[in-house]
């Protein structure tokens, strides 16, 4: 399994979408959402959130807006205008997938 991410954001970090909801769907609360955020994003004072096209990394940002009163924008191509750009950066971090 490989991940990729525009390797300009080298504290890039996965929050997988699943996590922003709580198990009966509603979304996650304010104490859940802080909890969970790595330490360098709450801290964060300019944070960008991004996914393959946005519709993931919109939630995010809006959660996180409604929880920590911080505008979070959301790169408006996200991964796929990245991509195509010849000369932006990509990573490609591989990975064992764990279904086997």
């Amino acid at each position: 399994m490989s991940r990729v991410y525009p390797a300009a954001e080298s504290l890039a970090h996965l929050i997988p979408f699943a996590d922003l909801f709580e198990a009966d769907g509603r979304y996650i609360s304010r104490n859940h959402c802080l909890r969970s955020l790595p330490t360098d994003v709450g801290a964060a004072t300019n944070l960008v959130a991004y996914c393959e096209v946005g519709v993931r990394a919109s939630l995010f940002a809006v959660l996180h807006e409604a929880y920590t009163g911080q505008v979070t924008p959301v790169f408006d191509g996200s991964l796929m205008q990245w991509a195509l750009e010849q000369d932006l950066p990509v990573a490609i971090e591989s990975r064992k997938d764990p279904r086997g």
